[in-house]
This record gives structure tokens, C-alpha cells and sequence, in this order.
């Protein structure tokens, strides 16, 4: 049986066609990996302090008010927050939504650390008992 020889071209056709299906196969991965890689980043980003702090001291009533921290300046949610209620009543505060409340005798305080969660201190609900009042003190950091 003889062997068939083949010519130039034919090799450089195959080449050619074995490299057009490597790059295509290149650009498809980087796709995949960069829509994998985004988000992963996006919570990295997220997960950072920039080493900010920002003080709040907040008047409450019994009737819930709130600070929305990403639509007010400085526009930064915050990673952790710490709150002291300096009285006289007893306060509460809710973070990102109405309750639950952390429940703050007065000379107490609370915290609430996000660093591992997905979302951030965005916005801070806070109210006292009926017909009492309380001066709450909210320090954050991002």
C-alpha cells in the first residue's frame, strides 16, 4: 500500500483552521470568565473598608425616621456601624429595614457588622417607645 503524500497547502489549511478554532475557543473562555470573575470582584470591592468614618447623631421620637446613607452625602453605605443611645428613653434601630430593631436601653449601645454580607448599611430606621424621646449616636465605617 503506498502512502499518500500530502502537499503545503493542505498542511496550512489544516493549521490554519486548527488556530481559527483555538482563538474562538480562547474568546469564549475569556466571556465565560469574565462574566464569573465580575461579581466576584463586585464583592471583594464590597467587602473593603476604605477606612472612612462617619458620625451621625440621630433625634428620635416614636414615630420611625430613617437616614438613607447612599442617597445622602457622603452617598456610602457603610461596612459596620456602632450605636450608643444616650437617652433618656429607651431607642431602636433597624438597619436597611424597619425591624427587627436592635433594642437600646439608655447608656446602651449596639452594633452591626456587614463584612462578609453581600449588601451594605444603606439605611438606618430608628424610633423610641411611645411618648418618649432619645438621642442616639451612630458611628459607621466604610
Amino acid at each position: 500500500m503506498a502512502k499518500e503524500l500530502t502537499t503545503f497547502e493542505e498542511d496550512w489549511d489544516h493549521s490554519l483552521m486548527i488556530s481559527v478554532l483555538m482563538v474562538m475557543g480562547m474568546v469564549m473562555l475569556s466571556s465565560v470568565m469574565s462574566s464569573t470573575i465580575a461579581p466576584l470582584t463586585r464583592q471583594l470591592q464590597a467587602q473593603a473598608y476604605t477606612g472612612a468614618v462617619d458620625s451621625r447623631e440621630l433625634n428620635a421620637t416614636s414615630s420611625v425616621k430613617w437616614i438613607n446613607l447612599i442617597g445622602d452625602p457622603p452617598y456610602n453605605a457603610w461596612v459596620s456601624a456602632d450605636f450608643t443611645n444616650k437617652g433618656p428613653g429607651k431607642a431602636y434601630v433597624g438597619v436597611n429595614t424597619p425591624g427587627p430593631w436592635i433594642e437600646m436601653e439608655s447608656g446602651g449601645g449596639g452594633s452591626v457588622n456587614m463584612a462578609g454580607a453581600n449588601k451594605r448599611i444603606e439605611v438606618i430606621f430608628y424610633k423610641t417607645d411611645p411618648g418618649e424621646t432619645a438621642v442616639i449616636t451612630a458611628i459607621g465605617k466604610y
